[in-house]
């Protein structure tokens, strides 16, 4: 059981947005998607927004805070070189790039997980601690993205340009 918000963003939206969540949200960490150990390293957990070259290549990646770093659980990739950020064990926010493709923009979201059942059917609700500072983390999202509802999401101030010119916002 998890909250998100989904939107449009244009590469200036997105760039403006993370440049926000780091300015205004004290101890973030970046958590890149790819990791190779079963530990994240420093290389991998990064206190400033990559730049623009570097995570612009990156479809999903995590936010956290920085007393979260040492709790975060990952899972290796069956036949596969790498581990990925379990998100129900780990006090994570994802972020899923949205992209423009030709004429059409791609949504992309902002996830996490609250609480979620185990395996054995217990509830597991994360701190609330987590929680308020997640919800803070989506009150910034929202402030960049709040009044241009499109579709099943919303958009950043560019992206609601073009969309108005006619570039599409899919709902997929």
């Amino acid at each position: 059981m998890g909250r998100q918000i989904r939107f449009y963003l244009s590469d200036h939206d997105e760039d403006l947005l993370l440049r926000k969540l780091f300015s205004k949200m004290e101890g973030i960490r970046y958590i890149d998607d790819t990791i190779k150990t079963n530990r994240l390293s420093a290389s991998s957990v990064l206190d400033a927004v990559p730049p623009l070259g570097e995570w612009k290549t990156r479809p999903k990646f995590y936010l956290c805070r920085e007393a979260d770093v040492g709790a975060i659980r990952l899972q290796k990739v069956r036949s596969r070189d790498y581990f990925y950020v379990d998100e129900h064990e780990s006090n994570v926010v994802e972020f899923l790039r949205s992209y423009r493709e030709s004429n059409s923009y791609h949504p992309g979201r902002v996830y996490y997980v609250a609480k979620f059942f185990k395996s054995d059917g217990m509830v597991v609700e994360k701190s609330l601690d987590f929680v308020r500072w997640a919800e803070k983390l989506f009150k910034v999202v929202r402030s960049c993205v709040k009044s241009q509802r499109i579709g099943l999401g919303y958009a950043g101030p560019d992206a609601a340009v073009n969309i108005a010119k006619g570039v599409r916002a899919l709902d997929v």
